[in-house]
């Protein structure tokens, strides 16, 4: 482990982190579920999200083991709200010997909150906060007790520190980017880019992720890597080669002087014969526009369906392999025999796809869904696509725009919040089948290079949304939506 003044931040660049998932079951609850009502929920005392950071802060425990090895960082705990002001499903990620299981405790001792309220209605809400553990001095006898450091929220009155470039920071006013100016999201796929397989990856022997910890320095060098989570002796030392080998950053800056920052990074080492759930790279792409319309317009409707009165979903799975081909059609939602019969042969009649690729561009077989309505949706609902519907498409437990952008800066692994001084946006448009998929992404106004082609990626890679409707009847719906990059 690094000395105790080494501090990290976990980076999503690759959508992974170093996680840890807490107990408590799913909610039964079947309301729709908020990430931002007009009145979120707080403590019994009020002070907004801010108090509610600082008392979750003031309950943490730092557990001995962290201590002993110098472990110091930020745990994200997210959890839900529930109209009783009562706390469930929380999750805990980041750092590792007991942090995570501190933090979800300190939750756990808040009093019931004052749950969140929409129209006037109390709402289950989805919340996260970030709790920070930070090492000012160990104590001598390492007790448990010790408490983390106190986060910015609850130091406000407190004055602010010069700079100190010789410490290592945890986080920074400006976080390092890489020579091109694109941020934290941007390095794991430049990672992965220049990542060389170990010969155990490329024999298929071991697959999984690496996470390496380093210092971005004041002049942006890096320096002081180390590997924090081994996945084999070959792949650890590839991921040290790559780390080692990344350009000179633009050094982060605090109160305007650069400082040295540390950061983590998961570098993810699979095998030419992995089947993705979704792409790294780029997703793969259909022969035509929207597949689904396409199967949709040309489908023969079995005799089954008028006489047995059948209406509903056909759905198949299957693998755009490497060379465009569909590969391993399984028909995952049935509806009748000759209605799973038919789709199956329009599937297995489709041009080729151009392949889903990964960060370094190499082409991989991707996972995708295809999905046809029996009896078939009239053709206007079809080819004519809305800007505004009686209802709008929304993605599960994610309503509204507010749930889209927030879902797309996850994917991105940006931090999801309001914009603040200093964020920049990528206006992106795409449309919403009539069967709730994802087509005709494209950047409206963009930043450019690495930065457009990750929010690009993050909106094709979004999950089915709930399809909108016109008249009753599911339609095809376009939007335009910033996302900010921070």
């Amino acid at each position: 482990m690094l000395p105790p003044l080494v501090l990290t931040l976990l980076l999503a660049g690759t959508q992974t982190v170093l996680a840890q998932t807490l107990s408590n079951p799913p909610s039964p609850q079947s309301q729709t579920l908020y990430v931002n009502v007009p009145q979120m929920p707080e403590l019994p005392t009020g002070g907004g999200k801010a108090a509610l950071t600082a008392a979750v802060q003031r309950n943490i425990k730092y557990p001995a083991a962290a201590q002993r090895q110098g472990v110091q960082g930020t745990v994200t705990i997210a959890f839900t709200v529930q109209t009783d002001g009562s706390l469930t499903e929380v999750y805990a990620q980041g750092l590792d010997y007991g942090c995570p299981e501190a933090a979800a405790a300190a939750l756990r001792l808040l009093p019931r909150l004052k749950p969140g309220r929409r129209q006037g209605q109390p709402v289950p809400v989805r919340m996260s906060l970030p709790v920070q553990f930070v090492l000012n001095g160990m104590p001598a006898d390492g007790r448990s007790e010790a408490r983390a450091t106190p986060t910015v929220a609850s130091r406000k009155n407190q004055p602010v520190e010069l700079p100190d470039t010789s410490r290592v920071f945890l986080t920074a006013d400006q976080m390092p980017r890489l020579p091109d100016g694109n941020g934290t999201y941007a390095l794991g796929a430049l990672l992965q880019r220049t990542l060389v397989l170990s010969p155990d990856v490329q024999a298929g022997k071991i697959e999984g992720r690496v996470f390496v910890r380093f210092t971005v320095g004041t002049s942006g060098v890096v320096r002081d890597a180390v590997v924090v989570k081994p996945l084999s002796a070959g792949a650890d030392a590839a991921a040290l080669q790559t780390v080692t080998r990344l350009p000179r950053f633009r050094p982060a800056t605090q109160n305007g002087q650069p400082v040295a920052v540390s950061l983590t990074a998961p570098l993810t080492f699979y095998g030419p014969k992995h089947t993705y759930n979704r792409s790294p790279g780029s997703q793969p792409v259909p022969p035509m526009p929207d597949v689904d319309a396409y199967l949709q317009q040309n489908i023969r409707v079995p005799a089954e369906v008028a006489t047995q009165q059948l209406n509903g979903l056909v759905g198949v799975g299957a693998v755009v392999m490497p060379d465009g081909r569909l590969d391993s059609l399984k028909i995952v939602r049935p509806l009748c025999a000759a209605c799973d019969a038919e789709i199956l042969r329009l599937a297995r009649g489709l041009p080729r796809y151009q392949p889903g690729r990964d960060e370094a561009g190499r082409a991989v077989a991707v996972r995708t869904y295809l999905e046809v309505r029996m009896p078939p949706n009239p053709p206007d609902s079809i080819s004519r696509v809305y800007t505004y519907v009686e209802q709008m498409p929304q993605l599960p437990n994610a309503p509204g725009n507010a749930g889209i952008i927030a879902k797309i800066q996850e994917l991105l692994g940006a931090p999801v919040g309001p914009a603040a001084a200093g964020d920049r946006r990528v206006f992106v448009s795409f449309t919403v089948g009539p069967h709730g998929g994802v087509y005709a992404a494209k950047i409206e106004k963009g930043l450019g290079g690495a930065t457009d082609a990750a929010v690009l990626n993050a909106v094709q890679r979004l999950p089915r949304f709930v399809p909108g409707k016109q008249n009753g009847r599911p339609v095809a719906v376009s939007f335009m939506v910033p996302v900010v990059v921070k």
